[in-house]
């Protein structure tokens, strides 16, 4: 081939690459780029909080004769024992005057380092003598005070407040870097396109994340030490006495009591079928000498394996996975001994096998001779009486189910009615049944009255702060806040319930002590908002009144558990963890089968990429790298 052909060749490839969705998506990141690193400054500071107590640390900005506001402002939540943190701010163009609130309570924070950098102008060092002095005190704040090179803030009230005047320096209109990066960025999207095609259809890019988490799950389970999870050690117990018994036992014998929790509860005392099965799972490992705390552990990476080889075996499956792979909680839920992760894992098959037209629970509920009636009546049974034997959390998503067929039924699904609900009555029957059992063997080990003998053993076995017979204001500042005198509007807008519930479900790790930057959770909620936006489009503009109806069904189900979650945190005990919101995501699982058609699938799996990329940062950089790890070498 001659130099012209070659040329014209290399032409028409080029142009055949830069499609419209191609195109827009080149604009799309370049902007995004540019919101996030053209055109914001960055803030790195290195501060000790002296008082010992955790606060946010908050930077406001203003320019002209505008007000400080809670618009205009970032907060990074600062703790003892940990110095280096950043955030984000505006375009330094738009800044004449910050405001520092280093604390809100009295207190002293020493500040060895503050300094705020954006391509194009000059690094502003707040230590440095000349700006330090401009640092005045303007509210419940003493004089900025010097000790050992750090700058020391003291306040004096809850809202202690620091001011300057700034003027950045411009060096350039704009830095050759960033040239670079967008033209770095538009190539990589020619060349993603080419890739991208195949992984879009049939979804094949699902079962590649999945394969991913499936890795960084296998690597979190290996490495990670039994009391850096949340409640690990009480579930560990749990599983570890089913790897040595068949029956659950008297939760009153005294060789159970390392398995009582700080609140006096344990797992054995529970119906939840998932501490049988991982101890059962444990038990077949033992004579390969797996240590227990990897062999519970190995149940969620099991469990994943099988997501991912189901995913592979029946490409509709995949439909039903897409939603766990927006969220590294969800993953999370797979690498320590917990019952939610089965749950997870448990719901989503579940989905698959209602939800799909030809499912094997369809065909048996639509054919009207299937082979094995009784047999597969028998199956399907147990597996709806274990449904019964999840996380309480999860009865929500049996509500949904329950609405879900009336939606299918009065959508002419089933054109014989007589024929489904005799095999339903025939599944229901045999789900009670293992129900019923599992609660009769409750009664027989523990005798007529398993709720009182809980009670006492509540009593027994928890802590001072969390005994029911402690009073109210003697217990855990957490506990029963409406006896407490607190208003729900206090939960929700004080102490942050909607907004840290937000924070635990896209990515805290440990007991919630390892979690990203504010700015993470910023492009969370942008890419996440799209998404919904994306799916709500969809429904409302190119589905049908079926599909809509089915929105409003998850959207109800979903309210009312995040409803019951509040609830329990005013009433009970203070939780705003994301990982009991877990039942959404085989709901939308089922919304996103029946209206994926309504959405551009390209852009749709785009957006669910961009927040799986921010997932593996949040699981590698964050949980995994600071979670402590166990030493194989001491």
């Amino acid at each position: 081939m001659n130099t012209h052909a070659a040329s014209r060749t290399f032409r028409a490839a080029l142009i055949r690459g830069w499609t419209p969705f191609s195109t827009g998506m080149a604009i799309i990141l370049c902007a995004i780029y540019l919101a996030l690193f053209g055109f914001r400054a960055l803030v790195q500071f290195d501060v000790t909080v002296e008082s010992g107590y955790s606060s946010f640390f908050k930077i406001y900005w203003a320019s002209g004769d505008d007000g400080f506001t809670a618009s205009k402002m970032r907060e990074v939540y600062i703790k003892p024992g940990k110095t280096t943190y950043s955030v984000f701010l505006t375009n330094l163009a738009l800044v004449e005057r910050l405001r520092i609130d280093p604390l809100e309570y009295p207190g002293k924070v020493s500040i060895r380092k503050l300094d705020i950098t954006q391509a194009g102008y000059a690094v502003i060092d707040l230590l440095v003598p000349t700006l330090r002095q401009r640092l005045k005190p303007v509210s419940q704040s003493n004089p900025v005070a010097s000790s050992g090179g750090a700058m020391v803030l003291e306040t004096l009230g809850e809202d202690g407040q620091y001011e300057i005047a700034i003027d950045p320096e411009r060096h350039s209109i704009f830095p050759f870097i960033h040239t670079v990066n967008l033209l770095l960025i538009i190539a990589a999207v020619y060349a993603l396109r080419r890739v991208a095609a195949y992984l879009v259809e049939d979804n094949r890019l699902v079962p590649a994340m999945l394969a991913a988490v499936l890795v960084m799950v296998a690597v979190m389970a290996s490495v990670t030490h039994d009391s850096v999870h949340p409640d690990e050690k009480v579930h560990l117990s749990a599983v570890d006495y089913y790897s040595e018994h068949l029956l659950p036992p008297r939760i009153d014998d005294p060789a159970l009591a390392d398995s009582f929790s700080g609140y006096g509860y344990t797992r054995l005392a529970n119906l939840e079928i998932y501490y049988q099965l991982a101890g059962y799972f444990s038990a077949l490992l033992k004579p390969l000498r797996v240590d227990n705390l990897l062999g519970a552990r190995m149940f969620g990476i099991v469990m994943l394996l099988v997501l991912v080889i189901l995913c592979l075996r029946y490409p509709p499956f995949r439909d039903f996975t897409v939603p766990m792979l927006v969220s590294a909680q969800a993953w999370y839920l797979f690498s320590y001994t917990n019952s939610d992760g089965f749950a997870l894992f448990y719901t989503i098959i579940t989905s698959y096998q209602v939800a799909y037209r030809d499912s094997a629970l369809n065909r048996f509920l639509q054919e009207a001779h299937p082979d094995r009636l009784w047999p597969k009546a028998l199956v399907f049974g147990v597996g709806a009486g274990l449904l019964l034997l999840l996380k309480p959390n999860f009865y929500f998503y049996i509500l949904f189910l329950g609405l879900y067929l009336l939606w299918r039924v009065t959508s002419g699904d089933f054109p014989d009615q007589k024929q489904l609900w005799t095999r339903l009555v025939m599944i229901g029957v045999v789900g009670l049944c293992v129900y019923g059992a599992r609660t009769a063997l409750d009664y027989a080990v523990n005798g007529p009255d398993p709720g009182q003998l809980r009670a006492e053993m509540i009593e027994l076995h928890s802590d001072p702060l969390y005994k029911p017979s402690t009073p109210v204001h003697n217990k855990h500042i957490y506990l029963d806040l409406r006896e407490r005198g607190f208003t729900l509007d206090r939960i929700i807008v004080k102490e942050r319930w909607l907004g840290k519930t937000f924070l635990s479900a896209f990515g805290s790790f440990g007991f919630t002590q390892y979690f990203p930057s504010s700015a993470y959770y910023e492009q969370v909620r942008n890419i996440g908002l799209l998404l919904v936006g994306l799916l709500l489009g969809g429904v409302l503009i190119f589905g049908t009144p079926r599909t809509s109806a089915l929105f409003i069904i998850v959207l109800v189900c979903s309210t009312l558990l995040v409803v019951t979650l509040l609830w329990r945190s005013w009433t009970v005990s203070f939780q705003a963890q994301g990982r009991y919101l877990a039942p959404i995501l085989p709901m939308a699982g089922i919304l996103y089968y029946h209206i994926q058609d309504t959405v551009n699938r390209k852009v749709f799996l785009s957006l669910i990429f961009a927040l799986f990329l921010m997932g593996v940062y949040a699981f590698v950089f964050v949980g995994l790298h600071g979670i402590p790890k166990i030493d194989y070498y001491s």
